[in-house]
């Protein structure tokens, strides 16, 4: 799985309504963790696939996508079970000083074609020129960061492994023959002492010559 992240070029119109989408996610947010603790309480649990569908077709009364709503829930609810198996503190309520910043995109997402990615309840939103990665979107999520708003896609690739263009080695080289290798015709043998001292004075004298 790897992970791509574009930055968007949205409207002043989409850019409202995602701005919209935070504050009722916000919303939706805190009242699963408060659900999820004060039925704790109450020895009332709920499995994930149980919790994510307590809010069904909720989502055409506030114009959010229910998959988008599910996809908060399970978020919630997977930040309980970390909480309970002691991975992770006790989740946070969200507000003005701990704002909610994400939007989850659970849904397959169509590969992006001429600068625009279809998003569900949002329609085409145009990005910045990049090259992603060959495969098929499983989700993504949209964040909004200090510089723009983003679009982070989790694609189904295998990485391509950087293929080395060279072949001199210059550095410290802990191998058997030789103690310190700092560049090519300077080398010296173990057991050799003040290493940086004779490797300074090697500089010079190649500086002078």
């Amino acid at each position: 799985m790897i992970q791509a992240q574009l930055k968007l070029r949205i409207t002043k119109k989409q850019e409202k309504e995602l701005d919209r989408w935070l504050i009722s996610l916000t919303r939706v947010w805190n009242w699963a963790i408060r659900k999820i603790e004060l039925d704790g309480k109450d020895h009332v649990h709920y499995s994930k696939i149980k919790f994510q569908n307590l809010l069904a077709n909720h989502g055409n009364k506030i114009g959010i996508p229910s998959h988008t709503i599910q996809g908060m829930l399970c978020n919630a609810w997977e930040s309980w079970k970390r909480c309970y198996k002691k991975i992770a503190k006790k989740p946070n309520l969200k507000g003005l000083r701990n704002k909610l910043n994400s939007i989850p995109l659970p849904d397959k997402i169509k590969n992006p074609v001429d600068g625009k990615v279809s998003i569900p309840g949002m329609g085409k939103m145009r990005f910045h020129k990049q090259d992603i990665p060959e495969g098929t979107i499983k989700c993504g999520r949209i964040v909004k960061r200090a510089s723009g708003w983003y679009l982070c896609l989790f694609i189904d690739a295998t990485p391509k492994a950087i293929e080395p263009t060279g072949s001199s080695v210059i550095g410290i080289d802990p191998g058997f023959k030789t103690n310190l290798t700092m560049e090519k015709p300077f080398r010296k043998e173990r057991g050799s002492r003040n290493l940086l001292k004779d490797w300074h004075r090697h500089k010079e004298e190649k500086t002078r010559s």
